[in-house]
């Protein structure tokens, strides 16, 4: 497996933050580094390719591992596909912290329901608090 060195990912997450190397975190494709500052809570440094993605601080650093890893901070944003339902006022109440609710209620009728353009990081927190109340995937958007 060929790709950047911890060296270089440090380097790279370095230039544009002050990081708490102590706390680092690494993963077989990954590097996580804690940010030490405001309005951003860590960076991940992928290994393969050396792209590092910035986490913003609206939720901790678990959070955003965790969005990343359901592909929440790609871009261009995902769709959302709700694939099935397990607790329907749990799955209205949690799209609807980011999703506008008409629109919830008309599409979880028919499953699997796609809600266009909305798995990105202002989802993170509600689907991952979420747990099993639906199941759901994330996916690109149709064109």
């Amino acid at each position: 497996m060929s790709g950047i060195s911890y060296e270089e990912a440090l380097a790279r997450a370095s230039s544009k933050h002050e990081i708490d190397v102590d706390d680092a975190r690494e993963t077989a494709a990954y590097w996580v580094f804690p940010v030490l500052g405001i309005g951003c809570c860590g960076v991940l440094v992928e290994k393969m390719t050396g792209k590092l993605v910035e986490f913003g601080s609206h939720t901790g650093i678990d959070d955003w591992v965790w969005g990343y890893e359901q592909g929440l901070l790609d871009h261009p944003t995902r769709d959302l596909v709700v694939i099935s339902v397990n607790d329907a006022d749990r799955t209205y109440q949690t799209l609807r912290q980011f999703i506008i609710a008409y629109v919830v209620r008309a599409r979880l009728e028919h499953l699997p329901a796609t809600f266009e353009e909305c798995a990105g990081w202002q989802s993170i927190k509600p689907l991952r608090d979420a747990g099993d109340a639906f199941v759901w995937r994330s996916q690109p958007p149709q064109v």
